[in-house]
Parts: structure tokens; sequence; C-alpha cells
């Protein structure tokens, strides 16, 4: 068992926070790893391995992880196989692993969505550091009362795989595509890391709606493009009525060219 390794940077909250505070279930096999969890068996995953206890995750003959939740765990690591097939997939697949934050991503039956913080403690303070940009920009807080002493939190991604509904693209209504449902929520997650998450209203590109959402669903669907999909048109905030990209609201340069180093040709 280990203490993070910016512990003395961030002197303000317990040494173990890269864990959720509880480092022998949320284990850090690099001291930077995204973990999976179906019920209370967690998996850590890194550099397209899975580790179990610190282990290589144990696989039947034909390779397929087994025991409690192994569904599941198949059904993620395809998913993120396939991200890290793609130059958006990748990318935030990896900064989410070599982060110093912990992102649990957790079965929730009928779930898809990102949670700054984790259920094993209360942690307000997390939720206010995942958006500490806007924090500082409008001088308030998230939640009042606790601090925002960093830039960047860890989180939780509530997922479930196996989940179908009709999604509306420029080709026509289809089944969701799990794939790109989960790359929507790491894309909060890869904010909320770098406390960029904006949960204010915006009016853009003619329709009003919500920053962080506007962001996920650009730049879900370049990852559409680059996975030879239609575009999604859940909002109208992402593509113009000639059904191009309109870029998101960024706070800068800097951050546009680090989120999104692969733009559309």
């Amino acid at each position: 068992m280990t203490i993070d390794r910016f512990a003395e940077k961030y002197t303000s909250i317990t040494p173990y926070q890269y864990g959720a505070n509880n480092p022998i279930k949320f284990i850090d096999v690099n001291g930077d790893s995204i973990t999976v969890s179906y019920g209370d068996r967690s998996l850590s995953y890194d550099n397209g391995n899975f580790y179990e206890n610190g282990s290589l995750v144990e696989r039947n003959k034909r390779g397929k992880i087994t025991g409690k939740g192994s569904s599941f765990f198949r059904s993620v690591e395809g998913m993120i196989s396939t991200l890290n097939s793609t130059d958006a997939g990748s990318e935030i697949v990896s900064q989410l692993s070599g982060s110093k934050n912990i992102f649990d991503i957790k079965y929730r039956k009928g779930a898809a969505n990102f949670i700054a913080g984790f259920e094993s403690f209360s942690s307000p303070e997390l939720i206010n550091n995942a958006s500490a940009l806007q924090v500082l920009s409008e001088r308030g807080k998230i939640i009042e009362g606790f601090p925002a002493n960093q830039f960047g939190s860890g989180g939780t991604i509530y997922f479930d795989p196996y989940v179908k509904l009709p999604t509306s693209t420029t080709t026509g209504t289809v089944s969701a595509d799990q794939t790109i449902v989960l790359f929507h929520e790491l894309y909060h997650a890869a904010e909320a890391n770098l406390g960029l998450l904006d949960g204010s209203g915006r009016l853009h590109n003619g329709s009003s709606g919500i920053v962080r959402e506007i962001r996920a669903v650009y730049a879900a669907n370049i990852l559409r493009d680059q996975l030879n999909k239609g575009y999604y048109r859940k909002t109208t905030t992402s593509i113009n009525a000639q059904g191009n990209l309109v870029a998101p609201p960024l706070p800068s340069g800097f951050y546009r060219s680090f989120l999104f180093p692969h733009p559309l040709k």
C-alpha cells in the first residue's frame, strides 16, 4: 500500500486521495490507472492489460476474463480496445490512464453518467475540483462550504454496456453504440481530470445547452467520424444545417489542442 506521489503538493487532502481513500480496493499499478468495477470486484487497467490484486487478471484458455462480473469486464475491455484503435479514443484513454487521479468504470443497470468522486466517501470538494475553471471564472463554488483546492479530480463512470436505446444520427435512427456512449462519459472524466467540467448554460450554434454536454457530443462526433458512423443528432449544438460539426465553446487554444489533437479532415 502506497501514498499518493503528489501528497506533498496537496497537503490539504489525504495522501490516499488517488485511491478514493481506499488504497486496498483501488490499487494503482503504476501510480496511474483506470479501474473497472462490478459489485465488490475491481480490476485495474493499464496499457491494454487488466490486473487484479496487482497481478494480471485470470483468463480462460480462450483468453477471456473469468469470474464474477466477467461479462461486464469483457464488454468494457472490448470497448476500450475499440477506442484505442482510433485517434480520439486512444487520446482520452491515454490521458486518463496517465493521470494522478483514479477513474472507476462501475456497473450500474441502465446507467451512463460520470460523477466526480466515489461511492466510498463523501467528496463534494472533488466536484469543485473537477469544475475548478468554472469555479474560478464565476467566483462561486459548485458546492458551497467545501474547498476547491486543486485543478482536477477523479470520479466514477456508472455504465451499463447492455442498454440499446434508439439514437438519431445523420444516417438515420439506430441502436445506441455503447462504445461511443462510454467514450462520451470518459470525455467528461477527461475534463474533470483537468478541472474543466463546465455545468453552465450556453447559447451555441443557435441552440442552448450545457457546456459540458456540448463538448462531449462534439468529441463523440469526432469519434463517430473515425469509426465511419453518422453524426449524433441528440442536440443541434454540435452540427449545423449543412451537417457539419461546429466546434464547441472552449476555454483556451491550449485546451483545444490538448483535448482535440486530431481535427476532422
